[in-house]
């Protein structure tokens, strides 16, 4: 086929669905959405077309991908032919339409990764941060590098640690003062080894375990990746909007007494407070925070 007459991103040519629903960032910033799978090639290449010049997070792995698609495919001399893949002789029958729909009502396909919005919105933690929360596992929050893709190019250098360009993965996983404030409080649980092995902050909050534990241990784990990258997202944004200097001691504490104040929401249904104070979460953490097996 030589894709004059084919759509690039909306036919089904490339793979078992349209373009466009298999690479919906790409598709969002595509330049030339309505054009044939011809215009898309020039000199031997794929030329996608996309608006934005730097690419985040998941776009720059869907280009990735497309591109691996992209260059299984070749355009040859000939007009494009439409073909019905649901019969052995690729020609359209009543019948395969029928085995279609009845497969399609009989077997239901979940889909390939559902987005964790109970992650956001379940736990005990103020409504703001849910919301904080929210934006940051659809990658919106505004890092230096997202706002460089946004046109606003600014220097990118991390506010916390001034060595590395900031990114959600680094501000919250990556940067040394980050590692620093996890393994405070989770470096003596055993398990909690790998926490830095997690790729990104959606699948830490999406795989983050259960302790082992009630009451308080209990209640303090469950909240308390929430706890941290709240605390290292609001002194971040002190530093480079108050002029703040940072103070790793300070932040460590921060955490803690972030989280007792939190509690507070728990405390509605159960009182895990009792018999505890905040100097207690200050100075006993590892007794307090303990896995049990």
């Amino acid at each position: 086929m030589d894709g004059r007459g084919t759509s690039f991103w909306h036919d089904v040519w490339c793979g078992e669905a349209c373009l466009a629903d298999r690479f919906p960032r790409l598709y969002r910033q595509a330049a030339n959405k309505q054009g044939t799978v011809f215009e898309h090639f020039s000199e031997n290449l794929w030329r996608p077309n996309i608006q934005r010049r730097i690419l985040r997070g998941g776009e720059a792995q869907e280009m990735r991908d497309l591109n691996a698609s992209l260059n299984t495919m070749a355009l040859s001399a000939g007009r494009d032919e439409w073909i019905w893949k649901h019969s052995h002789s690729n020609v359209f029958t009543v019948k395969s339409m029928y085995g279609v729909l009845f497969r399609h009502d009989r077997v239901y396909a979940p889909p390939v990764e559902a987005f964790p919005y109970k992650v956001a919105w379940e736990p005990n933690i103020p409504t703001n941060v849910k919301f904080f929360i929210w934006s940051l596992l659809w990658e919106r929050i505004l890092t230096i590098d997202n706002l460089n893709a946004r046109g606003m190019i600014t220097y990118n250098v991390c506010a916390l640690c001034n060595c590395s360009p900031e990114s959600i993965n680094h501000l919250f996983l990556l940067c040394p003062i980050s590692v620093v404030a996890w393994n405070d409080c989770v470096g003596h649980i055993p398990r909690m080894g790998g926490v830095m092995n997690f790729s990104n902050p959606k699948i830490l909050l999406s795989e983050w375990p259960k302790l082992n534990n009630r009451g308080m241990a209990e209640a303090c784990w469950a909240i308390l990746p929430y706890t941290i990258m709240w605390v290292v997202w609001s002194v971040r944004n002190e530093i480079i909007f108050a002029g703040a200097v940072l103070d790793t001691g300070q932040l460590l504490q921060r955490v803690k007494r972030t989280l007792w104040a939190w509690l507070d929401v728990v405390c509605k249904a159960v009182d895990v407070k009792k018999g505890f104070t905040v100097s207690d979460l200050l100075l006993r953490w590892e007794s307090i925070v303990v896995d049990s097996w």
